[in-house]
């Protein structure tokens, strides 16, 4: 009899390779110690600004308490990559692209959330396999569909500025909402590598910023095309 034991559902498969603790640590399947297996696979279809997307990374704590031993499949635009690849809390990041639409055809999810009623990420979402969603898709005549009553709310003052305007609730609560998760603790979540360790020091040095001696506050200024009115000017 053939004892040969692949564990598919581990968090550490590699669909034509060796896992890193096999590669490691001589780990095997079937006796293995860091077996550590996948209960809920969840999608989050976030694009936008990179400042929107960090700002919805206030999902994932509060995700990964309510899907323990969950993978966190996310996919954004590629200039967005970078910010959520060495993310704790995501597994995977993939570019909006070719390689999104494969992975949208080829791989049912437990969960998908998408936050945007972009039609971009709107369609992305329609397209996923999902067994419960969140957020925003398509109905069958290509009109946005909000998939509760928060999302509803959020989709009319996406469309009117008086409604928008009366709105005193924090993004982040929202979003808690949207996807039905408890108004938890909610951080957002921003991995800063060695490298970008290693850059903010040789800014201050070339700048002669001191951390330990005075309060350092930066600012961005500058807006996407789409909010142009934003950027602040100099006069």
């Amino acid at each position: 009899m053939n004892t040969f034991v692949i564990h598919t559902d581990c968090r550490h498969y590699k669909t034509d390779r060796p896992c890193t603790p096999h590669k490691q640590m001589g780990a095997v399947c079937g006796s293995c110690t860091v077996y550590d297996p996948i209960r809920t696979r969840i999608l989050i279809v976030k694009l936008d600004a990179i400042g929107d997307v960090l700002r919805t990374t206030s999902l994932l704590k509060p995700l990964k308490a309510k899907y323990p031993n969950s993978e966190v499949t996310w996919i954004t635009k590629s200039a967005s990559v970078d910010l959520l690849r060495n993310n704790p809390y995501v597994d995977e990041v993939v570019a909006k692209g070719a390689d999104a639409i494969e992975l949208l055809l080829t791989k049912l999810f437990d969960v998908v959330i998408n936050p945007d009623t972009s039609e971009t990420s709107t369609r992305l979402a329609t397209l996923a396999k999902g067994k419960q969603k969140f957020g925003f898709v398509f109905s069958d005549n290509g009109v946005i569909r909000p998939l509760n009553a928060t999302g509803e709310n959020w989709y009319r003052m996406g469309l009117n500025d008086g409604l928008k305007k009366q709105n005193d609730r924090t993004y982040q609560s929202i979003l808690l909402e949207i996807c039905e998760l408890p108004l938890v603790d909610h951080p957002i979540i921003w991995h800063v590598s060695d490298d970008e360790r290693q850059f903010a020091a040789r800014f201050a040095a070339r700048h002669h910023i001191d951390f330990a001696r005075q309060a350092v506050i930066g600012l961005n200024t500058g807006a996407g095309g789409r909010w142009k009115w934003k950027k602040w000017t100099l006069g």
